[in-house]
């Protein structure tokens, strides 16, 4: 199977993300190769939009883009660990590959998944 037949997720890991999430994801939603799930895995849910200036731009981008399938799954700060809650957030995927980023990592261009895939055959 060629891997650009293979599906891939994208995970996010925030904690009181800022704009560049929406920058982010509205990279991810125009690579050449676009993700199956983009999963955001915040940690303190009571803080999620604290940061955010532009609240509607986000939730507009959260439920109306008809391209990728967005999931926001929130966990409690004391249960946070690096290595664990990324462990913990892999039983969301649901595809061959997965691209652990962080809020504030843009992708340079459009052909970021492109290149991952292209490099994993």
């Amino acid at each position: 199977m060629c891997s650009r037949d293979k599906t891939y997720d994208v995970i996010i890991l925030t904690y009181e993300p800022k704009d560049c999430l929406i920058e982010s994801l509205v990279k991810l939603l125009n690579q050449t190769i676009i993700p199956q799930t983009i999963i955001i895995y915040n940690t303190n849910e009571n803080k999620f939009y604290n940061n955010i200036k532009d609240k509607h731009k986000l939730k507009s981008i959260l439920e109306d883009n008809k391209k990728v399938k967005i999931k926001i799954i929130h966990i409690d700060e004391d249960t946070f660990d690096h290595g664990k809650t990324r462990n913990d957030a892999m039983k969301y995927v649901n595809s061959h590959y997965t691209l652990f980023m962080t809020d504030d990592a843009i992708p340079y261009d459009d052909v970021l998944s492109e290149n991952l895939h292209d490099g994993a055959q």
